[in-house]
């Protein structure tokens, strides 16, 4: 069997790195951030607690990784808004909120479960600001392009 790629490799890694990122967001949901330790997180996942610190620092980072890929999901719905009339955006906006709704419910369910435990939103409450002021922006600007 021939060796695999640099991209292959690449590949394997940020499949590795989302699969993590998954299983914490779902132990955080369910056992609470606070009681979920890493050593659990990687027992869930089927991995060494070591690979878990090899993609991250400490449980912190984790947790702010979890947020930045929840907003990879917003990003990418602002991206495809770009250059689309205001009422496009504002049908893109609706549409792509309920199929997200729709066939990620269980994913919705955690990052409501999380979202509801103030000591985990403490630690990234700077990025949730920065991303909550962003969205806000851009709907007002939204908003006032449809009068």
């Amino acid at each position: 069997m021939a060796p695999r790629s640099k991209e292959q490799n690449q590949a394997q890694r940020e499949q590795t790195k989302q699969s993590i990122i998954i299983t914490a967001l779902q132990a955080f949901a369910q056992k609470v951030y606070a009681a979920a330790s890493i050593n659990y997180i990687a027992q869930e996942a089927g991995i060494s607690k070591g690979l878990i610190y090899h993609y991250f620092n400490n449980k912190e980072d984790l947790l702010l990784d979890i947020f930045d890929y929840l907003n990879s999901f917003s990003a990418a719905l602002f991206v495809k808004m770009e250059n689309r009339s205001p009422k496009e955006q504002l049908r893109d906006t609706i549409e792509m909120t309920f199929h997200y709704l729709e066939t990620q419910a269980q994913l919705v369910r955690f990052m409501t479960a999380l979202a509801l435990q103030p000591d985990a939103m403490s630690i990234p409450s700077q990025r949730f600001q920065t991303m909550k002021e962003h969205n806000i922006k851009t709907y007002v600007q939204l908003f006032s392009n449809l009068g």
